[in-house]
């Protein structure tokens, strides 16, 4: 029978929508002796508000495969969340907001594996330590995913097995890597990847993580690392801009990493708030040898930056063997509002050109 279980975030209680749902209840890591939150559980009335302090452990015989804890708006924020058990789903939806100190799951005690959906909302991991071994599906179609390492960023978002499917939404990985065994494990088909320290390989053969719709925003100096390649594919790379006309944004190589292959997709410029790109300004946004490390091609850099709002001819001679951008000539896109008054303006003037005639 199916058990799908409701996270309540105005209390923190997790009710069941089905009855006599017993022993599915989050409780302290300490097993529920006494002194701890979450002691309850869902069919005794949710147990009590946990402490910051406190990790929130997924546990008990009726933690299924089928289990789905909701989150609908806000929930305190504990110090982390354990599965244990069987596999279930923690799904952020639209409205909710969860920020966790650390993900860990139990393999010892885990016989499936843990679903974390994000479909809208906010999913928060402030985490030195990325514990979730082999047994994570992740899923992302709207809303955010936000890991805060805290300055490790030996650590990866994915390690093992996991399986990761992004098509809408966000992903912000805090400076952190991509940590891949088998690349079929990673499905891009939409949404954002920013902020990714290096896409990592297993060191043990050619791997290549391909953009398959997504957006990638190299806005920090991102590496390919232990055989692990990058294809831009049906996607698009953009590089940013800094609002003081500078850039972080460069594609380089780490020990036995594999080629940056930005010859498909779409290669776009972001020009960061406050700043106004001119003629003449030109960035390198590889460090890397043409040809071997860094494939390019001149034929799909785009003419509207990736936030809309310039129109740029790029001087593309030096891009397929060195990495560099540079405008020749670039041009305001009018709000729509504008372009909408321009456009009843110069229809008015021509009306009244024709009546005079």
């Amino acid at each position: 029978m199916m058990k799908t279980v409701l996270l309540s975030l105005s209390a923190l209680a997790l009710i069941s929508t089905v009855a006599q749902a017993q022993n599915v209840f989050w409780r302290d890591s300490n097993d529920g002796t006494v002194g701890a939150n979450w002691v309850g559980g869902f069919g005794s009335g949710g147990g009590e508000t946990p402490g910051a302090s406190n990790t929130a452990v997924i546990s008990g015989s009726d933690v299924l495969d089928t289990t789905v804890i909701y989150v609908d708006s806000a929930v305190t924020s504990p110090a982390g969340l354990e599965f244990r058990d069987r596999g279930a789903t923690l799904q952020i939806r639209s409205g909710g907001s969860l920020a966790s100190g650390a993900l860990v799951l139990r393999n010892t005690f885990n016989q499936g594996a843990f679903n974390l959906s994000i479909q809208g909302g906010t999913f928060t991991l402030n985490s030195t330590a990325w514990s979730a071994g082999n047994r994570l599906n992740l899923t992302v179609s709207s809303g955010n995913m936000v890991f805060n390492p805290g300055g490790n960023n030996s650590n990866g978002l994915i390690q093992g097995d996991s399986i990761v499917s992004i098509s809408g939404g966000t992903v912000e990985l805090g400076d952190a890597r991509i940590t891949l065994t088998d690349v079929s494990n990673f499905n891009w088909t939409g949404g954002t990847l920013s902020n990714v320290n290096r896409f990592q390989g297993d060191g043990v053969a050619s791997q290549t993580l391909t953009n398959g719709g997504g957006t990638f925003f190299v806005n920090t100096n991102t590496r390919t690392d232990d055989f692990m390649g990058y294809n831009n594919g049906t996607g698009t790379t953009a590089f940013a801009i800094n609002a003081d006309g500078t850039t972080d944004a460069e594609l380089s190589q780490y020990t036995g990493g594999e080629a940056w292959d930005l010859t498909t997709g779409i290669v776009a410029v972001d020009f960061g708030s406050g700043y106004t790109p001119l003629i003449g300004d030109s960035w390198d946004f590889t460090d890397l040898s043409a040809g071997t490390d860094f494939l390019g091609s001149t034929a799909n850099i785009a003419s509207t930056s990736a936030d809309g709002n310039w129109n740029v001819t790029w001087d593309t001679s030096s891009w397929v063997s060195d990495g560099v951008l540079g405008i020749t000539n670039v041009t305001v896109i009018p709000e729509p509002s504008t372009a909408v008054l321009l456009g009843l303006g110069l229809f008015g003037l021509m009306a009244g050109r024709r009546r005079r005639a």
